[in-house]
């Protein structure tokens, strides 16, 4: 089976430094749910050396996480609410036609680690990677022929 790879979306402004925790939070928890999965951040390491306070560094920031989106295979929505910075993530995500796991209505850090709270994130996963599959083989005629 290809491993499968996860852009993670998150709330940044406001509350930058417990945003940032609150992101390194998702991450763990979805490691620990989806081992089929290779997360991703790539606009951690630009929030923690730029200045999202200042607009050129947040534009240059959002500029290139833009350009990591379609790299992926899907999105990872967290953090209890989609913001203007997600909303365009997942524009493009929808785009470039990647799958959506859309966590935000679990609130802004994840769930424990319990047995349910895995199985309810790895079948939400699943199911937005077994969508982009059918979308994905619709598209390119690559259907099965069940007759």
């Amino acid at each position: 089976m290809k491993l499968s790879t996860a852009y993670v979306a998150h709330p940044l402004s406001g509350d930058l430094v417990g945003n940032v925790t609150r992101v390194r939070m998702w991450l763990r928890f979805l490691l620990e749910a989806e081992p089929d999965v290779a997360f991703g951040c790539p606009w951690l390491p630009y929030v923690e050396v730029l200045d999202d306070g200042v607009p050129a560094h947040r534009a240059r920031g959002l500029r290139d996480c833009l350009a990591f989106v379609p790299k992926f295979d899907g999105i990872v929505l967290v953090g209890g609410k989609i913001s203007s910075g997600m909303r365009l993530e997942l524009d493009v995500a929808e785009t470039a036609g990647l799958w959506v796991a859309d966590l935000t209505n679990w609130g802004r850090f994840p769930p424990g680690t319990g047995l349910a709270e895995v199985s309810r994130a790895v079948g939400m996963l699943a199911d937005g990677r077994a969508r982009w599959e059918r979308n994905k083989a619709f598209a390119t005629g690559a259907t099965e022929d069940a007759s």
